[in-house]
């Protein structure tokens, strides 16, 4: 327990950072695009539902793209389910859960692919070269705020958005240099529920983990475990 309270950043030596690879993040722009708009319609077709029979009020999905690209938020934890692999290593059962199309990929050409885990991982250098390229596009290249109005309205489906908003930054760069490849590490399920509680707890305005005590967080983890297992909110 005290060593997973540690990893947690409670009694234990400051956590370690992790920077992006910058040459990683110049390859995979057109599947994070993809990603990005596939995340954030599945999002904001989540809160049209839970606002139901009332219309969802446009500020949400603001909010919703804002956080989009941060690993720590609630809305940008998709980021940590994804791993950069080599297409030249890629299996056939990992295959079936790259993002975007592999099938026009060319020849004897190596690419960087992404690969989404069915579970979160920890963030290290890879989550945080997906998560550079996600704000990299947001803030440079994709037109957030037709993308904001489009999922406010529900005006298109998944696949029109993303060839409507990625058609620019597609399609993939192959890689030109050999370079080195991070291991993906899965969190347990008690670590991705405190990732969760903590961020719940922020985004209501109740902090984050550095204002509770270990005994105030049990406490609360072991009431609201349950809930947030399940998506739910405190």
């Amino acid at each position: 327990s005290g060593k997973a309270w540690a990893q947690f950043g409670m009694g234990g030596p400051p956590k370690k950072t992790f920077s992006p690879v910058k040459a990683d993040a110049g390859r995979i722009g057109c599947d994070v695009c993809e990603a990005m708009v596939r995340e954030s319609w599945a999002q904001a077709e989540a809160l049209h539902v839970a606002a139901e029979p009332a219309k969802l009020e446009e500020e949400k999905v603001h909010d919703l793209l804002e956080n989009l690209c941060s690993p720590k938020a609630t809305e940008g934890r998709w980021i940590t389910r994804m791993d950069l692999v080599s297409s030249k290593t890629l299996s056939s059962e990992e295959a079936k859960n790259v993002v975007g199309d592999t099938t026009r990929l060319q020849p004897g050409k190596e690419y960087l692919l992404l690969l989404q885990h069915p579970q979160y991982g920890h963030c290290e250098r890879e989550c945080e070269t997906v998560s550079k390229t996600c704000h990299d596009l947001a803030d440079k290249e994709l037109d957030m705020d037709g993308l904001a109005v489009a999922l406010w309205q529900r005006e298109a489906e998944p696949d029109a958005l993303v060839a409507q908003l990625c058609t620019d930054v597609c399609p993939r760069k192959p890689i030109t240099k050999k370079r080195k490849d991070y291991k993906f590490r899965p969190k347990t399920d008690q670590e991705a529920k405190m990732d969760e509680l903590m961020a719940t707890l922020e985004a209501s305005g109740m902090g984050g983990m550095n204002m509770y005590s270990r005994d105030d967080m049990e406490g609360m983890l072991d009431e609201y475990g349950d809930q947030l297992g399940a998506g739910g909110e405190l």
